[in-house]
């Protein structure tokens, strides 16, 4: 049987810091994901992503920064962890509503607490 994981089954916690849109973009997340955790004025970005692991339940977790919006679309995936390894960092893309642009730096981030933790 294969091991898969809702990402709806997931905790997310939403990182912010000095955004311009921060309590919006919070809003919108707990709107659409009403178990959601914050981490707010944490300052620097290993820090802020450890204290986001500390308030994880789950062994896994979504990071959402604060600049982000989430797509519902996305909490629809399942995540398969018999063709990936569970403790690798995973991205998901993002596109930028300045230039249009899609990719992996400022998306969501999937993040094994231990993994996490431990990064230097």
């Amino acid at each position: 049987m294969a091991d898969r994981t809702r990402v709806s089954d997931l905790d997310f916690i939403y990182i912010s810091f000095k955004e311009p849109n921060k309590e919006q973009n919070w809003a919108d997340l707990k709107h659409k994901v009403q178990l959601s955790k914050r981490v707010d004025c944490v300052k620097g970005f290993d820090s802020a992503h450890k204290a986001a692991a500390e308030k994880a339940e789950t062994d896994f977790f979504i990071s959402v920064d604060g600049d982000n919006i989430l797509n519902e679309t996305f909490l629809l995936q399942t995540l398969d962890w018999d063709k990936t390894n569970k403790k690798a960092v995973h991205r998901w893309r993002a596109k930028n509503n300045v230039n249009g642009l899609v990719y992996g730096n400022g998306g969501l981030v999937g993040w094994h607490k231990e993994t996490c933790l431990n990064m230097k």
